[in-house]
């Protein structure tokens, strides 16, 4: 999800969405979510962060977050290894360097 921000652009990572559409002709694959404890969501329940995420005025000015359920997604626990981001998902350094290669083969320069 990419949202305008002044003379910027920010970019956000709404959760894949697991609906019944998104399933609905792949019976195993369905059954296996079922079988592994994932709830299944409305068309409306899947879409309703992407929504969320162009609209929120909170995400004006924020960018490269992971977001599920309405929310800025905060990291999984042991506790809860079904809700939230992957630990790996935020590699700070990883994204500077991908951002200078970017620039590089792009011979796009930001300031």
């Amino acid at each position: 999800m990419i949202t305008p921000m002044d003379d910027s652009v920010a970019s956000n990572q709404p959760k894949p969405l697991t609906n019944y559409n998104t399933y609905s002709s792949h019976t195993a694959l369905r059954e296996a979510i079922k079988r592994d404890g994932v709830e299944e969501k409305t068309v409306e329940q899947g879409a309703a962060t992407s929504v969320w995420a162009a609209t929120a005025p909170e995400l004006t000015h924020h960018g490269g977050s992971y977001l599920a359920d309405c929310q800025i997604a905060k990291p999984v626990t042991s506790e809860d290894p079904r809700n939230g981001h992957a630990p790996w998902a935020y590699d700070v350094e990883g994204a500077k360097r991908l951002f200078l290669v970017s620039e590089t083969l792009t011979r796009v320069c930001f300031p």
